[in-house]
């Protein structure tokens, strides 16, 4: 009797500690920007999708690199990142954007944690991407889908100047337009943070070309006092101040009011990097898992700005038309 009890026992804890729930894997998320900015948001909600239901911990570090751009706080920032891998150890890394892939990622290659990334405007072969332990998503603007967006309202673009801040993400984007053949005449680009250049260059552009690419203006500073610009302060100049049709890669740059873009989500970047770990953790090596470069693109339309501009607005389900 006493044996059977025992075993009974013994029996009972093996099911008990087979049942026991596994313990959650540590993922960090390195985020290049601030969680209320829109693209962020987006990240993070196709992360939810992806990792709903899934056993893990999440820890999340935000770089807020679009508020504050200087080397320092940047330096600042990374230093933290580094500070909170060595606290939490975590499983696998995430990283967000091309500043966190430049001040952080570049220390993580070679060692034992996976690093997933997505969001990189940049060539990730400069941040040594991908490497043994990383691998991730790379964000390549539609341009085609883009100019062809704005031809088909406005037929008689056939040249375009490009505009940019001197952000990573508008840096990228230009490399990308200097290395893509394009079905348009590109007059001058033009990448600096400095809004008097803005404000010459885009007026030098009425006379010399038929249309605007305005790629990125988030960290763009005050010609006088060197400080942020209110990005909406730009935009609003640039409605007052230029009669050229616009077209920009950000849906918030056509719902602030530009004619119009090409727009991929967030979303588009985070949930194929979120299903690579999920591979990852489950065994898969980050070597084997080749760059993924999604494609695709919502195409919109400011109504406002169009009936300003003249340019007629096609009444389709398949533009989405912001009014």
């Amino acid at each position: 009797m006493k044996k059977t009890t025992f075993i009974t026992i013994l029996f009972l804890i093996s099911i008990l500690f087979s049942c026991r729930e596994k313990e959650p894997e540590k993922i960090l998320l390195v985020f290049s920007y601030h969680p209320e900015y829109v693209w962020v948001s987006e990240e993070i909600a196709g992360l939810n999708e992806v990792f709903a239901n899934q056993n893990l911990e999440l820890h999340r570090l935000f770089m807020d690199t679009k508020r504050n751009t200087s080397e320092s706080w940047k330096q600042k920032m990374a230093d933290s990142a580094m500070r909170m891998i060595k606290r939490i150890q975590p499983d696998a890394i995430m990283l967000f954007d091309d500043n966190a892939c430049k001040y952080v990622g570049q220390n993580l290659i070679g060692k034992e944690t996976p690093v997933v990334f997505c969001g990189v405007n940049n060539d990730p072969a400069g941040y040594g991407f991908p490497a043994e332990n990383v691998t991730g998503v790379v964000e390549r603007v539609p341009l085609q889908k883009m100019f062809r967006l704005l031809r088909t309202i406005a037929p008689e673009v056939t040249s375009i100047s490009i505009i940019s801040d001197e952000s990573p993400t508008g840096i990228g984007i230009d490399e990308q337009l200097e290395q893509t053949e394009l079905d348009i005449e590109v007059g001058e680009l033009l990448a600096t943070n400095d809004f008097g250049e803005w404000k010459e260059f885009i007026t030098n552009a009425q006379e010399s070309v038929d249309a605007l690419a305005v790629i990125s203006y988030l960290t763009l500073e005050d010609t006088i006092t060197g400080k942020s610009m209110d990005p909406q302060k730009v935009i609003n100049w640039i409605l007052e101040n230029n009669k050229l049709p616009e077209t920009a890669p950000f849906d918030f740059a056509v719902y602030d009011g530009l004619l119009c873009g090409v727009y991929l989500p967030g979303q588009s970047q985070s949930k194929p990097a979120a299903e690579m770990l999920l591979e990852i953790l489950d065994g898969a090596d980050p070597a084997e898992l080749p760059l993924q470069y999604p494609e695709g693109g919502d195409r919109m339309i400011n109504r406002q700005r169009a009936e300003k501009l003249g340019i007629e607005v096609p009444e389709t389900g398949e533009i989405k038309i912001i009014e």
